[in-house]
């Protein structure tokens, strides 16, 4: 039992170290698949029947919850600055669209008096 939690764990460092990789390398395709096999890895941990100090001890020594946060910030970094480049976009085609509406528009000189 201890022999699978520490592997488990083992391979729970693994992926969230290769998901901290793909963010950094800006692979976003590569995400999906990692972010998948951490949760079922996540699930086995669960299903694991441990006591609670064997499962802390294996956090501890594997850095999980260092790993973990650093994962958590740097996704929330990503997804601030993938959401201020989706915004600058958005305004960006905005203007250009009423830009252009503006000079479709009717001409004032035109008009029947």
């Amino acid at each position: 039992m201890e022999l699978e939690l520490r592997e488990t764990m083992k391979n729970l460092k693994g992926v969230t170290c290769e998901l901290v990789d793909k963010l950094e390398q800006d692979d976003y395709d590569a995400l999906e698949n990692l972010i998948d096999k951490r949760q079922k890895l996540l699930n086995t941990l669960e299903n694991i029947g441990c006591t609670k100090e064997q499962y802390s001890a294996a956090v501890k020594e594997f850095e999980i919850i260092h790993l973990q946060d650093k994962l958590w910030k740097m996704m929330n970094q990503k997804k601030s600055g993938l959401r201020k480049k989706i915004n600058n976009i958005s305004q960006k085609k905005v203007m250009t669209k009423s830009y252009n509406n503006r000079h479709l528009g009717g001409n004032i000189f035109s008009k029947k008096i």
